[in-house]
């Protein structure tokens, strides 16, 4: 399964309540009749700025994931008359032309039971660039390693999901814009403010920041899950 993720900022005239009712709907209802798409959810933005402390902000509002089976499933899905429908309301909610779009595989998923069906879970999304100085076959343990060690200074119940860039990527001369993205659920914002401003977490990922991972290139974002598919 293909995981593909988009980065989008409202138009200006926009305010953040509009962004968040219209993307829901019609554009949320619109992506679900997409019959290639297996998975559907949206990540909205809390907060006018949504920071996720230890790295720099994302600049956007709202992080749209779909899930597809294989990566050819794109063309069909370009090519049907349900696309074109999101395509035609898209210059309404944000510009095209600013989407970032990101195919992953994920490698790793941890889900608890209390997260599994928890309601609009806060999703602590780090979209992370490799640092030149880690070998391209060492990223993927690394990222990995971090994962784990922060999970286990984590008492609150936390789901995971890392995901690495797709190898089509790496290819040809196009670069990703990230390396990986690592997703990190919690219940609420309680929990959330408390394992991830705790010291641990915060030393972890200033050192992964210092060692792996390319500071100037990585970002996140705090976010809340709105399942549709």
């Amino acid at each position: 399964m293909i995981r593909i993720f988009a980065m989008i900022k409202p138009l200006a005239h926009l305010t953040e309540e509009q962004f968040h009712r219209h993307w829901r709907h019609p554009h949320g209802t619109l992506t679900c009749k997409i019959p290639q798409i297996r998975a559907y959810a949206q990540f909205h933005g809390i907060g006018s700025t949504p920071l996720l402390q230890g790295l720099p902000f994302t600049g956007h509002l709202g992080v749209p994931v779909i899930e597809i089976e294989q990566l050819s499933d794109l063309d069909s899905m370009y090519a049907g008359p349900e696309f074109d429908a999101v395509r035609e309301d898209s210059p309404k909610l944000y510009d095209p032309m600013d989407l970032i779009w990101l195919p992953t595989r994920s490698i790793k998923v941890t889900m608890p039971a209390e997260l599994e069906f928890a309601v609009a879970p806060v999703n602590a999304m780090m979209f992370l660039k490799r640092s030149t100085t880690c070998p391209a076959l060492e990223f993927a343990m690394r990222v990995e390693r971090f994962t784990h060690a922060v999970c286990h200074s984590i008492s609150d119940p936390c789901g995971v999901r890392v995901n690495l860039a797709h190898s089509a990527y790496y290819s040809g001369q196009v670069q990703p814009p990230y390396d990986a993205v690592v997703e990190m659920l919690f219940i609420n914002c309680v929990d959330f403010d408390r394992s991830w401003k705790c010291s641990d977490t915060q030393s972890l990922l200033a050192e992964a920041m210092h060692t792996f991972l390319e500071p100037s290139g990585s970002s996140g974002i705090l976010t809340r899950e709105r399942k549709f598919l």
